[in-house]
């Protein structure tokens, strides 16, 4: 009867949790699409370009596909990293989605969601390399064939990366975001031990450039 009980319990709180990020999830698509309405209106004819879109007609059949949500690795955690270690001990979920803005299949910008003031809005819009390069990436490793590829940012070092967890746990790629250079095929990837010195390297080159600024 004891062991019902406790049984009982957990299910209650398991129960609890899934309507809780069910009711998230839902609150995040909602804000992502009211989001997307507001940021096209803004954007100026004379700047399509900027955001990844050829022609201002675009813009009336845009539409969002699948949120990608934005893991990040502190720069503490790359100064600790020890070869063995894996992208998920690396990584810290950020609350933040990333939304690709599609046209005729197409990736064109980035629409991003993240909680301000206790409320999921949308917070920005753009980022049209990384939306064609994040299309490239998901082509190379398809949810057809039960990838899931998780974008992953080092603010720091300014660089967008991913992971694929179906592959191994010590892949992380960086993607580039150069908006002269097309979408390449991500099949190639890259290991921790290969990216992280690079990584670390370059975020303490730019903090050290902050911190002398802000003297």
């Amino acid at each position: 009867m004891q062991n019902l009980s406790k049984s009982l319990v957990v299910f209650a709180i398991l129960a609890i949790f899934l309507t809780s990020i069910y009711a998230d999830t839902e609150k995040i698509q909602a804000a992502a699409q009211a989001g997307l309405q507001k940021y096209l209106k803004l954007i100026p004819n004379e700047m399509i370009g900027q955001y990844g879109f050829e022609n201002p007609a675009q813009l009336h059949s845009c539409k969002l596909g699948a949120a990608l949500q934005l893991h990040v690795i502190p720069p503490q955690n790359l100064q600790k990293y020890s070869v063995g270690a894996t992208v998920k001990s690396l990584v810290q979920n950020t609350g933040v989605w990333y939304f690709p803005v599609t046209c005729a299949g197409d990736s064109k910008a980035m629409l991003i969601v993240a909680k301000m003031e206790n409320k999921w809005q949308a917070v920005s819009f753009g980022y049209a390399p990384l939306a064609k390069q994040m299309q490239s990436i998901q082509k190379s490793w398809p949810q057809q064939r039960g990838y899931d590829p998780m974008l992953v940012v080092v603010y720091q070092a300014r660089q967008y990366l991913f992971h694929v967890p179906e592959l191994d746990s010590q892949n992380l790629t960086a993607i580039s975001t150069n908006p002269q250079d097309r979408a390449v095929n991500y099949l190639h990837t890259q290991s921790l031990q290969t990216v992280v010195p690079s990584l670390w390297k370059e975020a303490q080159k730019n903090i050290r450039a902050q911190q002398q600024f802000e003297k």
